[in-house]
């Protein structure tokens, strides 16, 4: 078993995902923006959830989610701006506040695929 297929079959038995949602994942499409290392960690924890397709802002970001995995369709696209998330918690390290920043939008991003809507 490949290590998408087995990062995806513990997904498949999780309440909150299971099949139905992990094919909306599959089916859905999310735009990564902003040219930084916090789009480099959300686009990398979007292809690793097994989303289907994103939009990046530039070339480091669609490398960063091919990097994970290499069959997500990633389009480039700067013109868009992402929503402002700002953390509902401190983080003093400003290198980890950027990577919680990545992980809280791809967070909020897979959230609202999983109740149906679109990012």
């Amino acid at each position: 078993m490949t290590r998408a297929a087995e990062r995806h079959a513990r997904q498949l038995s999780l309440v909150e995902i299971g099949s139905e949602g992990l094919a909306r994942l599959g089916a859905g499409e999310v735009y990564v923006g902003g040219e930084s290392f916090v789009a480099e960690i959300e686009a990398r924890y979007l292809a690793g959830a097994g989303v289907g397709s994103l939009v990046v802002a530039d070339a480091t970001a669609q490398r960063a989610a091919l990097a994970v995995d290499p069959a997500v369709r990633v389009a480039i696209d700067a013109s868009r701006k992402p929503p402002e998330r700002p953390l509902p918690f401190e983080v003093g390290d400003a290198h980890a506040r950027e990577v919680a920043r990545g992980a809280y939008a791809a967070l909020v991003a897979m959230r609202t695929l999983l109740a149906g809507g679109a990012r």
